[in-house]
């Protein structure tokens, strides 16, 4: 499976484990919160060591991947600060 160079990577729908073949195996690494949740893929591990990480959200579909835990969190601190400089 392709891990993308930065962000969350692109990944056509038969990679999107519509079939939960990766859920057994994935750690949770936050609580459920505003209908979302952190996920960590130790199945999809990048050529550095790093685990795939996941963002589950009900406004998204599907996961949300990312090559690696910093990535996730980068992306999620452009969206939190994105949301804060466009409110109303």
């Amino acid at each position: 499976m392709p891990i993308g160079s930065g962000g969350a990577a692109q990944y056509p729908p038969q990679d999107l484990d519509s079939d939960g073949h990766y859920l057994p195996s994935v750690l949770e690494i936050s609580d459920v919160g505003d209908s979302a949740i952190y996920l960590m893929n130790p199945q999809i591990v990048a050529g550095d060591g790093e685990w795939q990480a996941w963002f589950f959200s009900n406004w998204n579909p599907g996961a949300v991947r990312h090559r690696s835990f910093q990535e996730l969190m980068v992306a999620e601190r452009q969206s939190f600060l994105y949301v804060r400089d466009h409110r109303r």
